[in-house]
């Protein structure tokens, strides 16, 4: 099951099927999500707000993350083959070296990183 939460904890939504592929999730506030192994691929989460989001597990393949904000979020285990990745920002992003196809996805130099 799949809880989104608002920046309190409080539960917005639930879904039972992990699967959001294809989900248009564009400029969605989704701060504090619990997205753990949620399966996004070809999702469009363009400039959605993923701060401080819990990714873990997730799957990402082929996702539009064009402007996406990582700020915080745990990507631990995630995998982000063949994603767009233009201008999404990874500050402080816990688990970043254990993501799959991060140094693959397509924009990973316009996207931001800790330094």
């Amino acid at each position: 099951m799949i809880e989104i939460k608002d920046e309190t904890g409080i539960v917005l939504h639930r879904v039972d099927d992990p699967s959001l592929e294809r989900a248009n999730l564009a400029n969605c506030y989704l701060r504090k999500a619990d997205l753990r192994n949620a399966i996004l691929t070809h999702a469009n989460l363009r400039d959605a707000d993923l701060r401080e989001a819990d990714l873990t597990g997730v799957d990402l393949t082929k996702a539009n993350l064009t402007g996406v904000d990582f700020t915080g979020a745990t990507l631990t285990d995630a995998t982000l083959e063949g994603a767009e990745i233009h201008q999404a920002i990874f500050k402080s992003a816990v688990g970043l070296q254990t993501v799959r196809g991060l140094e693959t996805a397509e924009g990973r130099d316009a996207a931001v990183f800790d330094q």
